[in-house]
């Protein structure tokens, strides 16, 4: 699939600019990970059952979210993954071109940009204590190469702390915890330009809530601050979120996940974020 294109006149209520995603084939739907640029013009996203699609941003005058055009959709790893699908969740871009997957049940990737091909990269430490379809949702990149992972839900010996793994290249080492609260799981992740980590959190309880908390990576003994929150979007399941630089300032992307159901929202939707320390 190539060229296919999209323009979808976009809502614009209080709580950030909507923009329904349509789908340009069966196999589009369960967008659970987001990247978008630094200049907020490309954007890749990846669904829950291994389908990676890239393609451009179209924005008015105003930089405001317009529609989307798609130009490419692949199977990372080809047949084998079209077939026994990934569980995948996380999605990070990292400063060499590579591209990093998480999944829930089958690990952490690393994804060749020309090809597409997998290579398995080991798993964090706590990965036999979690439970099968709780594991690595959350993916992130540092702008050195550093991979950020955490599961959805903590295993119970961990509780109500969730801990936040990083990878070098070599190891596995944990940085923090990051602290669950009012039903919230951890759902994406996404190290913003100001080099603070975003966590997006969502919350099902007969409808959907989300939250995006950000985290000092330079002190992680300092608890995270709710950047944004709403019950604005009940039937938009968010999952995955890009954090970028706009010329007026932070800007935050998010996509949600319809798990392949026509009654729920398969949307981008865009937020300004105010800056750190405001």
């Amino acid at each position: 699939m190539t060229g296919s294109c999209a323009m979808i006149r976009a809502m614009d209520p209080e709580n950030g600019t909507l923009l329904p995603l349509p789908a340009a084939e069966k196999s589009f739907g369960g967008f659970s990970a987001l990247e978008v640029s630094t200049d907020g013009q490309r954007f890749s996203i990846l669904s829950d059952r291994g389908r990676f699609v890239e393609g451009r941003l179209l924005r008015d005058r105003t930089g405001a979210l317009r529609g989307v055009h798609y130009d490419k959709a692949v199977w990372p790893g080809g047949d084998l993954t079209r077939r026994h699908r990934l569980d995948s969740e996380g999605l990070a871009d990292l400063p060499d071109g590579r591209i990093a997957l998480s999944t829930e049940n089958r690990g952490l990737y690393m994804m060749d940009p020309d090809t597409f091909a997998l290579t398995r990269l080991p798993s964090p430490p706590d990965e036999a204590t979690l439970r099968a379809n709780r594991k690595y949702e959350a993916l992130a990149a540092g702008p050195d190469g550093t991979l950020y992972t955490m599961p959805e839900k903590p295993s119970r010996a961990e509780g109500t702390l969730a801990p936040l793994w990083a990878f070098d290249g070599k190891g596995w080492r944990a940085v923090r915890q990051i602290p669950l609260s009012d039903h919230y799981l951890l759902a994406g992740a996404d190290v913003g330009p100001d080099g603070a980590l975003y966590v997006l959190e969502r919350s099902w309880l007969l409808t959907f809530r989300s939250r995006v908390r950000r985290f000092d990576l330079r002190h992680p003994e300092q608890p995270g601050t709710v950047v944004w929150k709403t019950d604005a979007y009940p039937l938009h399941n968010f999952e995955g979120l890009a954090v970028w630089q706009a010329p007026e300032g932070l800007r935050m992307t998010l996509v949600s996940d319809n798990n392949f159901l026509p009654e729920l929202g398969q949307s981008l939707l865009e937020v300004a974020l105010p800056a750190p320390g405001a």
